[in-house]
């Protein structure tokens, strides 16, 4: 394989001498033979390089002219070469700063703006779930005091509901009563029982008004400025449930 690119290297450099230097076959031939088997030898030569190697390999004068023009063309090339490196050596700095700026840019896309980025994201994932926990919270808390108002609704309901039987049971009574009472006064009665049946009458009376109070005693009947006063009650201790949203 390196001695197929060897020849290669040879054919290609005899192509190149034959068409763009003009020189002959045997200069060809001869230079290989001498060592100088690549066109990279070849440019490193000088005119003194070129002369010492013709007078020892017996290069014609022909091929001898035309190889120093080609040497002497590379040694002008060789100034606009160096003054090129200076440009290059210039330009290099240049592209290492504006490397330097990419990768700084390159920095803030994929490191710092991503950070920042996420950064935001965990912020608003946070916030997202504080105001959920606090929704959820909120209607956990509207639950417990709407439960807790329906709660104190029913009881009052019921202890009103429990107050109008009794006071319905004990209305039945006394108009019983009274039926009874009238009953007994439009019964004819004798002059000499007329005593006995108001003396029944008025001990019927009293009972039935002894057993209500006594049945009734917490019950307000007339008292209007009390049940507004319990109403009051019941008002402040429902809106003392909802001051936490006042």
């Amino acid at each position: 394989m390196a001695t197929t690119k060897k020849n290669n290297s040879a054919v290609s450099m005899n192509d190149w001498l034959q068409s763009d230097l003009g020189v002959s076959v045997d200069c060809c031939e001869k230079l290989k033979l001498y060592g100088c088997h690549t066109i990279s030898m070849l440019k490193a030569c000088t005119g003194s390089d070129i002369e010492e190697i013709a007078n020892d390999t017996g290069i014609a004068k022909l091929d001898k002219l035309r190889l120093k023009v080609f040497v002497a063309d590379q040694c002008r090339q060789g100034l606009v070469q160096f003054i090129e490196m200076e440009e290059r050596n210039a330009l290099a700095t240049l592209d290492e700063k504006i490397k330097h700026f990419q990768t700084m840019l390159q920095s803030i896309d994929s490191h710092h703006l991503d950070n920042i980025m996420l950064q935001s994201k965990q912020c608003e994932q946070r916030i997202h779930d504080t105001f959920n926990a606090l929704h959820e919270s909120l209607q956990q808390r509207q639950q417990a005091l709407l439960h807790q108002l329906h709660h104190i609704t029913d009881e009052k309901k019921a202890e009103l509901n429990q107050n109008k039987q009794q006071i319905s049971m004990s209305l039945e009574t006394l108009i019983r009563v009274k039926q009874e009472c009238h009953a007994m006064i439009h019964k004819p009665t004798s002059f000499n029982d007329i005593f006995r049946r108001k003396e029944k009458i008025r001990q019927k009376t009293n009972k039935v008004v002894l057993n209500m109070s006594s049945k009734h005693k917490n019950v307000l009947l007339a008292d209007h400025g009390h049940q507004q006063q319990a109403m009051m009650g019941f008002k402040c201790y429902l809106n003392s449930l909802l001051k936490i949203h006042g």
